[in-house]
């Protein structure tokens, strides 16, 4: 049940530190951690002892932020718990330590001053034990004061940033701009630099994304840097981004991030060619983006900001299974979307095709065609008329459903039926 630790550096680093404090260990052999003595005498395990921590609070910071970070496991992966200690529960378990070390890193996302991991003992332990910057420590320590850094230059950008500050945030992001966009606080610095940044120097540093476009919208941070350029730049700049994903256009309307950068794109750029030639490519697949939990999103987007061409070609794709589309989940959000974003000949011909349906009645009373049902009852036209009037005659089936009662709510709320 027990498995030796073996220091990368035994008399160095939080060794060192140890006895600089006090503690006497036991087994002197270098090759394994042995048990330990207090300053008072009382045996413990160091790793799950509390005066542990207190003591040296940086010991384990400097070697990579973690309690055993640093020392080399044993080769099976096992970590070694203390005699008597519940390696599933307590307050120095596995669960309870990787909890804390989540807390500190989200501590430090918030962080701005300094002060807070200076509480905790981060940045005094580097300082008050030199002993500690070894490679690996001082790597730690860079990682860290460099997140520091960002952190501090993201608040100042959002609190509206100096001309000193942003020249500091742009020569922090040039030759790094990458790097930066696919780590978690990186990302919000570029996210905040861009706007502060002149035309040609947000071009320039732009520039460093060149070839990398999918790489950053498959990462959850990457992504927003390339959101945050498409809003920021003008079309000229930001073509390369439709250019690098011409020939995946239906997988990126599928990515749960891709989606995102395509709803974007028809935003901000819906009339420049490369964004063109990438929708095009979608709607080669219509029937199947529109049903995608992530794609419907894209051609939702279609319908609201894309050209008339392309909103013509997606209404086609709806009108061929029209009713089918109204009890999906998705594709029923996008009809909703047309009922809203179409031209008036547009929209009236969809709803009434839905009036004059067979299946009025189970739309009315499905999960979701019932929510297809109350966007066309929400607008008046002559497709509304129908509806009340073909309805009117199956209130009491429509109420003994929980969606068609819904749709009777509605009604009621419109002055389309009287109350009971």
């Amino acid at each position: 049940w027990l498995k030796p630790l073996r220091p990368k550096n035994p008399y160095s680093g939080w060794f060192a530190m140890a006895h600089e404090h006090g503690y006497r260990h036991h087994a002197p052999d270098a090759a394994y951690l042995g048990s330990w003595a207090d300053p008072g005498g009382q045996d413990y395990w160091p790793p799950f002892y509390p005066q542990w921590f207190a003591a040296m609070p940086g010991a384990f910071d400097a070697f990579g932020g973690g309690f055993v970070q640093g020392i080399d496991v044993a080769a099976d992966g096992d970590v070694p718990v203390s005699p008597g200690v519940d390696a599933g529960a307590g307050p120095h378990s596995q669960t309870y330590l990787r909890r804390q070390r989540r807390k500190k890193a989200a501590g430090l996302a918030r962080s701005v001053g300094g002060a807070e991991a200076a509480d905790a003992g981060h940045l005094s332990a580097g300082k008050a034990h030199p002993n500690l910057r070894s490679t690996a420590g001082a790597a730690s320590l860079d990682r860290f004061e460099d997140d520091e850094r960002i952190a501090q230059l993201q608040k100042a950008l959002e609190e509206g940033g100096s001309p000193e500050i942003i020249a500091d945030a742009i020569a922090t992001l040039r030759g790094n701009m990458v790097r930066l966009s696919l780590q978690p606080l990186g990302c919000r610095l570029v996210q905040a630099a861009l706007p502060h940044a002149s035309l040609a120097v947000a071009a320039e540093l732009v520039e460093e994304l060149y070839g990398h476009v999918w790489e950053l919208i498959s990462s959850p941070h990457g992504n927003y840097v390339v959101q945050r350029t498409i809003e920021v730049l003008p079309e000229a700049q930001t073509s390369f981004i439709a250019s690098e994903l011409h020939g995946r256009g239906a997988a990126v309307a599928k990515h749960r991030f891709g989606c995102r950068i395509c709803c974007r794109l028809l935003e901000h750029t819906a009339n420049s060619e490369a964004t063109t030639v990438l929708i095009e490519e979608m709607l080669e697949q219509c029937r199947d983006l529109t049903r995608h939990s992530y794609a419907h999103h894209v051609i939702s987007a279609m319908l609201e900001h894309g050209l008339t061409t392309q909103q013509t070609k997606v209404l086609s794709c709806l009108e061929k299974d029209l009713v089918d589309h109204a009890l999906n989940r998705n594709a029923s959000y996008v009809i909703e979307k047309a009922l809203v974003h179409l031209g008036e000949t547009d929209r009236e011909r969809i709803s009434l095709a839905l009036a004059n349906s067979d299946e009025l009645l189970q739309l009315a009373q499905h999960q979701f065609g019932s929510f297809v049902v109350r966007a066309l009852l929400a607008h008046q036209s002559k497709a509304r008329q129908r509806i009340v009037a073909r309805l009117a005659t199956a209130l009491p089936d429509l109420q003994s459903t929980k969606f068609g009662l819904r749709v009777v709510e509605d009604m009621r709320k419109l002055g389309l039926v009287a109350h009971d």
